[in-house]
């Protein structure tokens, strides 16, 4: 069977209930997924730039507004 990792454990567990009706705790589902090397790749988190702007312009206005 081809997939993507497109579900995770959590939807895994959902589907197992509501499609065959099987009570599993979400950790067993984990646990066996993870043995398996199934887990949904998890895209990592955008962190901002933070650090010196690109320029600095001069005060045109002198901060009279």
């Amino acid at each position: 069977m081809e997939h993507h990792f497109i579900y995770g454990y959590r939807t895994i567990t959902r589907l197992l209930k509501k499609i065959h009706g099987l009570i599993v705790n979400r950790k067993k589902v984990y646990r066996i997924m993870k043995e398996n090397s199934w887990l949904c790749r998890a895209r990592p988190k955008k962190v901002p730039n933070i650090g010196q702007p690109y320029y600095v312009t001069e005060n045109k206005l002198d901060r009279d507004f």
